[in-house]
């Protein structure tokens, strides 16, 4: 069982899914495939410009985080809500070094990924 057979769909016994498993399989298996196979494909494809997207949503996030995981020092804080705690105690330079740094550390991932991508658009020229 698994793959789709020719030889055996004539008879019933198995028949092809249109996502190349065999409908013989159980179900949450074919769907752990099909999500396995979906995954890998989308991570090989991703563009860096909508990767760096997600990332800089993700550092600018404040509300949602502040919601799920609340402010709680060494253990659900980061550097956004540090930053928005800090600012509303008054404590503008740390508040101000922690942006700095933040922003420092967003600039060196985006010319990270700007720089393998030219990397590896140089090899595929070569």
């Amino acid at each position: 069982t698994g793959r789709f057979n020719p030889a055996r769909a004539g008879n019933g016994a198995l028949s092809a899914s249109p996502l190349g498993h065999s409908t013989g399989s159980p179900p949450l298996v074919r769907l752990s495939q099909t999500v396995h196979e979906h995954a890998v494909q989308s991570v090989t494809t991703v563009d860096p410009i909508v990767a760096l997207a997600g990332f800089g949503r993700a550092v600018a996030e404040v509300g949602a985080v502040m919601i799920v995981g609340g402010n709680i020092d060494h253990l659900t804080r980061v550097m956004t809500t540090a930053i928005t705690l800090e600012t509303s105690r008054g404590n503008l330079p740390l508040a101000l070094a922690l942006g700095i740094v933040l922003l420092a550390l967003a600039m060196a991932v985006t010319a990270a990924v700007h720089g393998l991508r030219a990397g590896t658009a140089g090899q595929a020229d070569a």
